[in-house]
């Protein structure tokens, strides 16, 4: 398996009424599951062009990305996209389109309950 550098979006899962909360890195989820990936990452586009930004190559294994959630789900180095968020009012390079808040972007953690997985199962397929 290729190695990957991971950027900081970490995802908190809850299966119905069990008590745990399992925690994952959201790249890692939605690599391997398709229904994630619709759920949590559903425009983010393959990682093969160059950053928008920087025009250097996209290298996930060398260094954090991020792409635009809020709009056409173009690819970035994770820092040119936090300064371009700072500088151009929360607007896409790429699509122009403009995110509502900057939580749309924010590398922070997520809470999303699920209602029907078993929870030994989701503990086995997260371990």
């Amino acid at each position: 398996m290729d190695s990957l550098f991971l950027g900081g979006r970490i995802i908190e899962l809850q299966a119905g009424n069990s008590p745990g909360i399992f925690s994952i890195h959201e790249d890692l989820l939605c690599a391997t599951s398709e229904r994630f990936k619709k759920q949590f990452q559903r425009n983010h586009k393959l990682i093969r062009d160059d950053c928008l930004i920087w025009s250097r190559k996209l290298v996930p294994q060398v260094e954090p990305l991020e792409y635009y959630r809020a709009g056409c789900g173009a690819n970035m180095h994770e820092k040119c996209f936090e300064k371009w968020m700072e500088q151009h009012n929360l607007s896409c390079l790429d699509c122009q389109t403009i995110s509502a808040t900057n939580q749309d972007n924010a590398p922070h953690s997520s809470i999303a309950m699920l209602y029907h997985p078993n929870p030994d199962a989701l503990r086995m397929y997260l371990a």
